[in-house]
Formats: C-alpha cells, structure tokens, sequence
C-alpha cells in the first residue's frame, strides 16, 4: 500500500489564507497544478485509489491531507474528477477558525463520501512529548469534537 500524504493545496499568493500560516507551514503547501500532475501520475499507473475505510483489505493507494486546511475542498473537487475518496485528518481545535475547515464543510465532505479522521485536538509540536494522560485528552477530545 502507498499512502500519499498532503497538507494544503494552494498557489503561493494563497498560502498564508489556508492552514497554518508561515515559512514552515508553507513548505508542505502544494500549487494546484503539482497536485493535478500527483494525481495524474497515480491515475496512469492504474492501482485502485480510495480510503483507509478498514475494509478487508488495503487500497494499492490512499491520498491524505492533515490538519483541516481551508483547501480541502479543492483537493476534494481533484480526486472526485478521478472517481477517487480522500481522507482528511482534522485538528478539531481550529475547525471554523480562518484558514480552516468550517463544520458545514466538514459534513459536506463526509456527505461527498470523503472520510474524516482526527490530527489531534490542539496539533501539539511534540506529540512524543506529551503523558498518557495529555494524549488521551488529545484523542478523546479531538473524536468528540469531530463527530458532533
């Protein structure tokens, strides 16, 4: 299984308006047309592209974006051109926040039949840094947010 990893897709003058703004941030940020030219690259190898759902078996890829970024709806719009489902891991605390996933868009995801799954509650810098206790907080917190 190959999992393709995003953050956000946005031309350089929309970068600092999605996702986390910043020279570090941007470094994970992908144009529009890099990312149209990914997705063509995996649709030519012809390996089933679709989610981390738990089914049965792996898909041959899966693509991902973290942390909820505003253009998720873009990406989503690309890989339903191709017939294919994204999975998008949200940090719950900055759903709704400028440069973020709002929840009406996060349930329009969900109801385009995108998966979405939890980057955490607050994004810590070191997640290894954190106790048991403060990750379970994490998590517990994160998934409670996201399902409501």
């Amino acid at each position: 299984m190959r999992t393709l990893m995003y953050h956000d897709i946005a031309t350089r003058a929309q970068r600092e308006s999605v996702g986390f703004p910043g020279p570090l941030a941007a470094r994970y940020k992908l144009e529009p047309a890099a990312f149209e030219a990914h997705l063509n690259a995996v649709a030519a190898t012809g390996l089933e592209v679709r989610t981390l759902d738990g089914g049965e078996t792996a898909p041959a890829v899966a693509v991902t974006f973290d942390d909820g970024g505003a253009s998720a709806l873009l990406a989503a719009e690309a890989l339903e051109r191709r017939g294919w489902r994204g999975q998008f891991f949200v940090t719950s605390s900055l759903i709704g926040t400028p440069g973020f996933l709002s929840a009406e868009q996060l349930n329009e995801l969900d109801n385009r039949g995108h998966l979405i799954g939890s980057h955490s509650h607050s994004h810590p810098t070191y997640m290894g840094r954190l106790t048991r206790a403060q990750l379970d907080e994490e998590w517990t917190r994160s998934r409670a947010e996201i399902g409501e």
